[in-house]
Order: structure tokens, then C-alpha cells, then sequence
């Protein structure tokens, strides 16, 4: 299909700007669709609300052949008079850390969106709003996000309102850029072919422990890949919350992150006073447990002072902020668990295995698995989803790729991925190491670059469905030539 909308972003330094654009509707609504997507990750904003219930839009591509658009019926969310279209945008994969090389910016440098609402009225005439020039942007709360290193957000620069009909537009709501004979544009813009990422439950927390006096650690109980949603109650605002993210403890009782490598897995949060609660948009972690700083404790409400910890921010720590090296005094009371709730997300899959015995190991291996998998089947099938990696390696997936396919229906994620894995191969034949493409890897290696015959083989003896050989049978071939 053709995509008529444009391009936009903001110019003026803003990470994760906020973009809106107000107009109206006189007439009776018949239907309303909007197709949106980003290079970059995304969230789309209707009168107020989140579009869908989805994580991480438009997913990952090879951005610089395809991305793709997801749709939505929003009939429902029209209003006769003032309406407001609005999205977020982070930089995701497009243009944040990501990679097993430090890279950040591997396919573009900041975040841009498109989108178009398609309203046909009940006397059979149409509107379209396109996002063009007449779009206006401004910063948001969020000052930073990136997938490995986290999320920063500032609650005292919220922009209440700004989404909804009614809002007045001030001097910072400034007009945005478009995006013209871009190198980085992509050739095609598609339907989604798989499944969104989704959340797919919430873990409490079943314990809070004090290592160190005011640092407090609480334990999901489960090794889970998502983020956390923070409940904060009496915080003075301009107070900054950190949360480091971890599978493991050191022998202190803090939370250990070496095996994260230069990922960071910290999110930040600087309150804005009375009852709060906050889940990041734009990151995600592979976590069991979260050490919290910050936190001012009920009723004692103890002026707690935390050293700043390091994180991939660079702005300054909120007004009245500890020097370095002041002390802390000791912890009385611990703060409650709902502080900490941790939201699961997946690829929005069906689970379709369950095993139980009589054997509380071989039960709890099977958990171990069903765990793993759900970790790892985000957006793309990765090898962690903890450190600096994140990649969809090949030689991991068609290891697994039998086992997936018991433990849930995973044909539309796999078909998604098969595109990534052929738009990575090689002019020659030889498939990639990793598949959306990163660059810096080899090709036709042993084990990984089979990933491109076993993976079709296994989808097509799970499911009978003989559009995985036959949609890649020419590809295939290609590889084998090469090989033999």
C-alpha cells in the first residue's frame, strides 16, 4: 500500500518528545483507523488515552528496508467538536544503545514518527489527518530512555492535558520537522505481520530487605523481563528515586550487575510530590530483584540522604541533592511492598503447554524453561534479555525453536522474524549471525547461519503449514549452493 503521511520529529534536541495535533469533528462518525508507526518506539495518544494495549511500537525491523505499522479501530474514541491525535516517542532500537559493540544510533540518531486517521462519516464523505507540518512538539517528562540503560522521568515537567481538546498551546509547543530524502527512510512500510509486545501479567513483591542503610532491595521472587511500576506516597518532589535493576545479589545483599556489562538496567524517577505511580514506556529489563534509592519512610518520613548514583544521565540531581560521601542515618521501618510491582511483558503469544508431576525439581525445571522462553520472546527471539546484547542470534533460535513451538503458538512471531532473518542475508546466500541485522557480524557460520533451513524445516513439521519452506525455498536454495 501506499503511505502518504509524512515524516516528523522534533529539531531541537528534545529525546522523547511529545507530538500533537488538534482537529475537528461536525458530522456523525460511520468509522475511524489509525495507522501509525516510528522509527523508534512509540505510543500513540487519542483524546486523552493510550491507543491499544500494547509496548514498544511499531517492534523491530532492519529499518532501513521495512518498518511497520500497526492499526487500530478508534470509532469508538471519536468526540463531536475538538479532537486531540498525540504521540510519544523513544528512541527503541532505532536509535538507542543497542548491540553487542556499544553502538548507539545504529540506524538514526533520534526518534521520528508518522501516523494517519482515516474518518469516514455516515453521509459517505472521508477525513484524513496526516502528520505534516501542522503538527506541533514539545519535551516531555521523560528525559531520557533507552532500552539497556533505562528510563528517566521528571514528573514535575508533566504536561497535563497537553492530549485532550481543551488545551491551550503555549510558546513551547513549537512546529515540527519533516523528514524529506532521507538516506535513513526506509524503502517499504508494511502491516505488522506478528505480535505485538503485550503485558502478560504483574509479579509482587514478596520481600524488601535494607543491605545498606537507606537502599532497599525487593525480591519478585521470579526472574521476569518487563518493568516496574513505582508507588510512591508523601515523596517531597524534586526527591529522585533510583531503581537498578538485577537476576542476582552480591554477597552484601545488593543488587549485582556485572553480568550486564555496559548496560545500566536504571531507571530514574523525580517525584512531584503527593500519591504517585509510575511505569516506564520506553525500556525494558531482565530482573528478579530491585535495589531502590531515595525512598523517604512514613511515619518516621526520615530525611534519607542517597549518594546519586551514576546512571546515563548527564542532567543535574534535583535541588538540595547530598554531596557525595554524606551518611545515612539507620533504617527503622522498610517501605511497603506495593512499592514495587513487577509488569511482565511479552510478544503477545499463546501458551499452549503446562506440565506438572510429582518431582518439585523436574516441576520447577519446567518453570525454569517456561520462564526462559517468555524472557526471550520479545519483539524478536533473543539470547538474553538482561545485558548488552538482546539479539535475535540465529544460532540460539533454531536451537530452541522445537521446544517454542509446545510451549505456545508462535507461528505469526516466527513469521515476522523469518523476514528479519532473510532481509539480514547475504548477497552471496550466507545467513547472518543475528537477525534484525546489526552489522559487524559474520556470515554462513556453522550452526547459526543454519538457522535459515532449521527454523522453516521445524515451523513446517509443527504446523503443516508449507508457506515457511515455500515463502524462503529460493533463499534456501540460495544458502545451500553456497554451502556445498
Amino acid at each position: 500500500m501506499g503511505w502518504s503521511s509524512e515524516w516528523i520529529r522534533i529539531g531541537w534536541g528534545a529525546v522523547t518528545p511529545l507530538l500533537r495535533k488538534s482537529f475537528k469533528i461536525e458530522k456523525a462518525v460511520r468509522s475511524a483507523c489509525l495507522k501509525a508507526t516510528a522509527l523508534g518506539v512509540c505510543e500513540v495518544r487519542l483524546n486523552g488515552k493510550k491507543v491499544g494495549d500494547s509496548h514498544l511500537l511499531p517492534g523491530w525491523t532492519d529499518y532501513r528496508k521495512r518498518v511497520y505499522f500497526h492499526e487500530f479501530d478508534v470509532t469508538d474514541r471519536m468526540v463531536s467538536g475538538e479532537n486531540v491525535l498525540g504521540g510519544i516517542l523513544g528512541a527503541g532500537w532505532f536509535a538507542g544503545h543497542f548491540g553487542p559493540f556499544n553502538d548507539k544510533g545504529y540506524y538514526g540518531h533520534d526518534a521520528w514518527f508518522s501516523c494517519e486517521l482515516l474518518i469516514e462519516y455516515q453521509d459517505g464523505t472521508k477525513q484524513i489527518i496526516r502528520t505534516d507540518s501542522s503538527w506541533k512538539g514539545n519535551a516531555g517528562p521523560i528525559l531520557e530512555s533507552d532500552l539497556l540503560m533505562g528510563e528517566s522521568y521528571d514528573a514535575r515537567k508533566e504536561v497535563p492535558g497537553w492530549d485532550e481538546p481543551g488545551f491551550e498551546e503555549n510558546k513551547q509547543w513549537l512546529p515540527v520537522s519533516l523528514i524529506r530524502n532521507d538516506e535513513r527512510l526506509p524503502e517499504r512500510i508494511e502491516p505488522y505481520p506478528g505480535l505485538p509486545v503485550k503485558t502478560i501479567a504483574e509479579l509482587p513483591a514478596q520481600h524488601v530487605s535494607e543491605p545498606k542503610p537507606g537502599i532497599f532491595v525487593f525480591d519478585l521472587g521470579q526472574n521476569m523481563v518487563g518493568v516496574v511500576r513505582l508507588k510512591l506516597s508523601g515523596l517531597p518532589a524534586g526527591t529522585e528515586v533510583i531503581l537498578k535493576h538485577g537476576e542476582m545479589l552480591n554477597a552484601d545483599g545488593t543488587v549485582y550487575t556485572e553480568n550486564l556489562r555496559f548496560a545500566k538496567a536504571t531507571d530514574r524517577y523525580i517525584a512531584k510530590g503527593g500519591e504517585e505511580t509510575w511505569q516506564p514506556r520506553f525500556t525494558f529489563h531482565g530482573f528478579r530483584y530491585v535495589e531502590v534509592h531515595g525512598l523517604l519512610l512514613k511515619p518516621e518520613t526520615r530525611n534519607v540522604k542517597v549518594e546519586r548514583e551514576s546512571t546515563m544521565l548527564e542532567s543535574p540531581p534535583a535541588e538540595g541533592w547530598p554531596k557525595a560521601g554524606e551518611g545515612l542515618p539507620p533504617a527503622t521501618c522498610h517501605p511497603p511492598l506495593d512499592t514495587v510491582t513487577g509488569v511482565v511483558w511479552m510478544s503477545s503469544l499463546k501458551e499452549t503447554a503446562t506440565f506438572e508431576c510429582s518431582n518439585a525439581k523436574v516441576n520447577q525445571l519446567f518453570s525454569n524453561i517456561q520462564w526462559g522462553f517468555r524472557g526471550n520472546y520479545l519483539e524478536v527471539p533473543t539470547d538474553c534479555p538482561q545485558r548488552d546484547e538482546r539479539l535475535g542470534w540465529t544460532g540460539d533460535t533454531q536451537m530452541f525453536i522445537r521446544s517454542a513451538t509446545y510451549l505456545a503458538d508462535v507461528q505469526l512471531f516466527f513469521k515476522k522474524w523469518l523476514v528479519d532473518l532473510h532481509d539480514a542475508q547475504h548477497a552471496d546466500g550466507g545467513y547472518p549471525d543475528m537477525a534484525p541485522f546489526m552489522g559487524r557480524m559474520s556470515y554462513a557460520s556453522a550452526a547459526w547461519a543454519d538457522a535459515g533451513i532449521i527454523c522453516p524445516y521445524v515451523l513446517w513439521k509443527a504446523y503443516g503449514d508449507t508457506s515457511f519452506i515455500r515463502d524462503w525455498w529460493p533463499q534456501m536454495k540460495k544458502f545451500m549452493a553456497l554451502i556445498c
